[in-house]
């Protein structure tokens, strides 16, 4: 009989450490899209006729999704490329749709979607490749660093954060060296190394105070190559 007790309070105790770990290991709700399949509602306004004119493109996720650009940017000249949830190597696979539009400057966003499942080297990558392709049609890639998270978007925001620092380090080394224009929100909206509460709705994503400030850096980039 107590044979029996101890192995079930044995089973029991290794059932709990596996239940604990399986917690502690979990990966947060925010980044846990792995494919590269979109919705009917997220594809479909990225084909809308009035794209055709285009001149400026947004491209990235949720963080650009949510912008109202033509506002913030006083232009009609703006397609809105975001897609929520997307991740930089899904975003490679959609750049053909810029070949629709008449764009001569691409503000390149993404990375907090990959970073749990990708090496600041792969999420780089990612970017690099938008460049490339943007060079080759001719238009003016501007690159966006990643902008640090805080823990109401994860509880892992430490270690999203320290890839988000050497991913960054990557992206403004290599925009540096290739003469690209970028912008770095994070010395604005960052305090003691986390997205501050008072530009973000939820921990990840911008409130119009963040937004207002980012258009602020945009906004000499059009006039440096005389977009509009």
């Amino acid at each position: 009989m107590k044979r029996i007790l101890i192995a079930t309070n044995i089973l029991t105790l290794f059932a709990l450490g596996y239940l604990l770990y399986k917690k502690l290991h979990k990966k947060p709700p925010i980044f846990v899209k792995q494919s590269c399949s979109y919705s009917f509602e997220d594809i479909v306004p990225l084909f809308s006729k009035n794209n055709d004119s285009s001149t400026i493109i947004m491209l990235g996720d949720s963080r650009i999704k949510q912008g109202n650009w033509t506002q913030l940017l006083n232009s009609k000249s703006i397609t809105n490329l975001g897609i929520n949830g997307d991740k930089a190597y899904c975003i490679c696979k959609r750049l053909d749709i810029i070949n629709k539009t008449k764009a001569k400057i691409c503000f390149i966003e993404g990375g907090v979607m990959d970073l749990y499942t990708e090496t600041p080297d792969s999420i780089v990558q990612s970017f690099k490749n938008i460049v490339s392709f943007c060079k080759q049609q001719n238009i003016v890639p501007v690159i966006n660093c990643i902008v640090k998270i805080n823990s109401k978007a994860s509880p892992y925001f430490k270690e999203a954060n320290l890839k988000i620092d050497t991913s960054n380090k990557i992206l403004i080394a290599f925009a540096k060296a290739q003469n690209i224009d970028y912008i770095d929100l994070n010395q604005f909206v960052v305090k003691d190394n986390l997205l501050s509460d008072e530009y973000t709705t939820d921990g990840s994503h911008f409130n119009a105070k963040a937004y207002n400030i980012w258009a602020n850096e945009i906004s000499p980039i059009l006039v440096k190559y005389n977009v509009k």
